[in-house]
């Protein structure tokens, strides 16, 4: 499988994952498959603190998320996971009730149905001592010893609230997605693990680790909340606060020291450990921007009078710099976390697919390989293109000319630079035959760089006819994605516009050369024309 097959199967399984937030298991307390997932992960790491019931908590959790997954997702393949097999055969031990592992998987998920229901049944009239005192019956019913379970549903009943906290990024105060049920923050936690499960494989780290790390990683915001960035809370005195919130939820468990030793490690990112699941945490909101972006459910840029972070001074000069939409500045704002990162280059190049793709239409999918140039390297290949394309700007039969910088193969270091003339209403395409081939051969023996250049010619009326005719819609998928150099008319540029929006018929593995070619190219043709 290649890097961009592999990195699509991962948006594939985040976009499924994320069924588990808006599957709604009780609709009169909007509670989700995600929010039952959670509080049974806590319940887990709070009864194996308390009882010891297993050896492998690890397994336990994974069996919990992917109880849930099943259930939402049944003809999943999980062949499709570089470690589908090991879940598939938890699951089939799972259903099988073979291993005290998937009991306790069953306990844990019946055990948050029941006390579900109490606390929501009984919250408005009980008191906490009140509540605790009923739930003593159900924990006598799924566990013979309860000498500390006070303890555990202490732990449980704080967390349970992430349940049913807004996560604030999505809020009337902030980027006020147009849905009833907002993603909740206990859903998050959810999401975080999705991604964790999904790429934790191809690193060589303790992942049972970051399974724990991600599963607690949220405690101290049933006390402070979901605190932003951008809501006037320096970063230092937000993090103090939070850990003692969470020394607070965590209370007298017995494995207290151990877990707040996971969370000071997540915060710390210094362990390869902490770093994964502090990316995971972050590409997970990347995600979910981009999955309301695509669903129709953010808002325009014009209808943001009450965002905090629409109305910074760095978001201003997002959108003056050309950010089109709500996740145009999510997508500024984090990219620079993962860049250049030689020990996690997945998450770098996943925010880019999902910039360059609808996620709701992973079929086919864009995919793009950062190549850096040389200074040598990017003047000489300036140089060559601006002289073709120079002379293309001085035909009046042309009318446009567009570069598509593709990937000849996964392995391919350098790249290959398609340049494509159109011609205007003046000429005929025959026409240039002999150009062509005279260009080619002359790019040939003076493109000192190993990056290939082939020049092209086409009819731009067959472009602007192929938007109006599905079948002939592969022949143009290429320019949504390419560089246009000039475009005399501008109609080479609406068609782009609207090609953009069409699904892809194929997938197209691209560069992103560094630094870019287009820009300085275009300034070297308007000195030309001068």
């Amino acid at each position: 499988m290649s890097k961009s097959e592999e990195l699509k199967k991962v948006l594939e399984f985040y976009v499924l994952s994320n069924r588990l937030k808006t599957t709604v298991l009780d609709k009169d307390i909007n509670f989700s498959m995600a929010n039952n997932i959670y509080g049974s992960m806590i319940l887990a790491l709070g009864m194996n603190s308390e009882f010891q019931e297993t050896k492998d908590l690890s397994k336990v959790l994974r069996m919990l998320f992917f109880s849930g997954f099943r259930e939402v997702n049944p003809s999943y393949s999980f062949k499709n996971l570089r470690n589908g097999q090991q879940y598939q055969e938890e699951l089939d031990e799972l259903f099988s009730l073979r291993t005290e592992e998937a009991k306790l998987t069953f306990k844990y998920r019946l055990m948050d149905s029941a006390l579900t229901k109490l606390i929501e049944s009984k919250k408005d009239v009980f008191s906490y001592e009140e509540l605790k005192k009923e739930a003593k019956d159900i924990f006598s019913y799924f566990n013979d010893d309860i000498s500390n379970y006070e303890e555990v549903f202490h732990f449980y009943y704080l967390n349970y609230s992430l349940k049913e906290k807004n996560r604030s990024g999505w809020d009337d105060s902030h980027w006020n997605v147009k849905t009833e049920r907002i993603e909740k923050i206990s859903d998050h936690v959810i999401g975080t693990v999705a991604l964790a499960l999904s790429l934790g494989m191809n690193y060589s780290m303790d992942l049972d680790k970051v399974q724990q790390m991600l599963t607690l990683h949220e405690i101290g915001e049933t006390i402070i909340g979901d605190i932003t960035p951008f809501d006037g809370v320096y970063s230092q005195i937000k993090m103090e606060n939070e850990h003692k919130a969470m020394l607070s939820v965590l209370g007298k468990l017995s494995k207290k020291k151990e877990y707040m030793d996971l969370l000071y490690e997540f915060d710390e990112k210094k362990t390869k450990e902490g770093k994964f699941a502090f990316y995971c945490d972050k590409l997970e909101a990347d995600l979910q921007a981009k999955l309301y972006q695509d669903l129709g459910l953010q808002r325009d840029l014009i209808d943001q009078k009450n965002n905090l972070v629409f109305h910074t001074l760095k978001t201003q000069e997002m959108v003056h710099n050309g950010a089109d939409t709500a996740f145009d500045i999510w997508y500024l704002y984090d990219r620079n976390i993962y860049e250049n990162d030689q020990d996690f280059p997945c998450f770098s190049s996943l925010l880019e697919m999902a910039k360059d793709n609808n996620l709701l239409q992973l079929d086919h999918v864009v995919s793009k390989k950062k190549i850096s140039l040389t200074e040598n390297e990017h003047q000489s290949l300036v140089d060559c293109i601006s002289s073709v394309v120079g002379n293309f700007y001085r035909d009046k039969n042309i009318e446009c000319v567009f570069f598509t910088p593709l990937l000849q193969s996964n392995y391919d270091d350098y790249g290959k630079i398609d340049i494509v003339a159109l011609i205007g209403k003046t000429g005929k395409d025959s026409d240039y035959d002999q150009v062509k081939e005279d260009i080619n051969v002359s790019l040939s023996h003076n493109n000192p760089t190993n990056i290939s250049i082939c020049v092209n010619f086409d009819l731009a009326s067959r472009y602007f006819e192929a938007i109006f005719n599905p079948a002939s819609i592969k022949k143009i998928q290429k320019i949504a994605q390419s560089k246009i150099l000039f475009d005399k008319s501008g109609t080479t540029s609406g068609v782009k516009k609207v090609v953009k929006s069409y699904p892809l018929s194929a997938s197209l593995d691209l560069v992103d050369y560094s630094p870019s070619l287009d820009e300085d190219v275009c300034l070297k043709i308007k000195k030309m024309d001068r």
